[in-house]
């Protein structure tokens, strides 16, 4: 799916906070600054250097750099984002579970998403082979990414389906969702 149309039928709206973890050459940034408009904020993490430096580009190509801040860290880290918690609308984890240990990643994701209705939203690989995307045997499975989410503090909302080769699950906070139901 085009990162558009996906970042819409997420909902994202102005003045949201986003985060990219994992953001690579920055595919969702640029839409994702457009979405949140100049009361927004977005932010990329990765942890490779020349995937930091060609979002940034990406970026000032566009314009955007008035609302847009990419940098590098090892989200594998505790805390490593910088960012505060509860601070995010919107955390996207696209593509880069299978790329590390999931726990770590979806914790930094609990710690920082907002209470009440922010979301985690992860797209991976489908488990079985695909035209694109890794080799079959190191893609994460849909199990793996749930147990990981629970562990993490995160409650399942629903499942996406970004395109033919690739899952999406959306997370809230595993206390809000409670409350919610509660309501």
């Amino acid at each position: 799916m085009q990162p558009a149309p996906f970042l819409r039928e997420l909902g994202i709206r102005a003045g949201w906070h986003v985060a990219d973890f994992g953001c690579g050459p920055g595919y969702y940034l640029v839409p994702a600054a457009r979405f949140v408009g100049p009361a927004g904020r977005v932010v990329g993490i990765d942890i490779r250097t020349e995937a930091v430096d060609e979002a940034r580009r990406r970026v000032e190509r566009e314009r955007l750099a008035d609302r847009t801040d990419v940098f590098r860290a090892d989200l594998a880290r505790a805390g490593a984002s910088g960012l505060p918690d509860g601070w995010t609308d919107l955390v996207l984890l696209v593509s880069v579970l299978s790329q590390n240990d999931p726990l770590p990643l979806l914790k930094e994701a609990a710690r920082v998403v907002r209470p009440a209705d922010g979301r985690v939203v992860i797209v991976e690989w489908e488990e079985v082979a695909t035209p694109l995307g890794p080799p079959a045997e190191q893609r994460v499975r849909k199990t793996v990414v749930l147990a990981g989410a629970k562990n993490a503090g995160l409650t399942f909302l629903r499942h996406l389906t970004p395109s033919p080769f690739q899952y999406g699950m959306i997370f809230v906070k595993a206390h809000d969702a409670v409350a919610r139901e509660a309501s």
